[in-house]
């Protein structure tokens, strides 16, 4: 009886990262799994967390929208941040405004294709009356970046450079 009550009391702890300096520290484990991680396990796991391409696409009298396939690796977890360059030579992240009424959006798909749209004020897809190349730049941020630095969300590429 005296070793089911043992096994009991040791069954019921709950295991988890205990070490206070790791970035994945649970409060409620009492046992130490082997989990934790921290900021060294992280750098010597992918010493790149941003990866940054520029490109260029063509909108015409009949393409409003279009897409481009990434170089980089995208998982799930990882954050893709997608710019324009603007008149004066600036990125600036999307949605942006490229003309007065012309307004440009981009989303991705989960195996990391980027969407670009031309949308007019009232939403409905823009035509450029000729052809219109415009540079985008796409950034892939790592989860692993985002677990060193989690305050990244919101920030443009530049900004991110200078924290990672």
């Amino acid at each position: 009886m005296l070793a089911s009550s043992l096994v009991l009391i040791t069954s019921c702890k709950k295991t988890g990262c205990t070490d206070s300096t790791a970035l994945n520290y649970s409060e409620e484990a009492k046992k130490d799994d082997g989990s934790c991680i921290t900021v060294q396990d992280i750098r010597n796991t992918d010493s790149q967390n941003l990866y940054v391409e520029v490109f260029n696409l063509t909108f015409s009298n009949s393409v409003s929208y279009t897409f481009y396939n990434p170089n980089f690796n995208y998982e799930n977890g990882d954050m893709i941040i997608i710019e324009v360059l603007n008149q004066y030579g600036e990125w600036k992240s999307l949605p942006a405004i490229l003309d007065v009424d012309v307004h440009l959006e981009g989303s991705y798909e989960d195996d990391g294709t980027i969407w670009i749209y031309l949308k007019n004020d009232d939403g409905s897809s823009f035509y450029p009356s000729g052809n219109a190349t415009v540079s985008f730049r796409a950034g892939l941020v790592k989860k692993n970046g985002m677990i060193l630095n989690p305050n990244i969300e919101g920030k443009t590429i530049s900004e991110i450079k200078q924290i990672i």
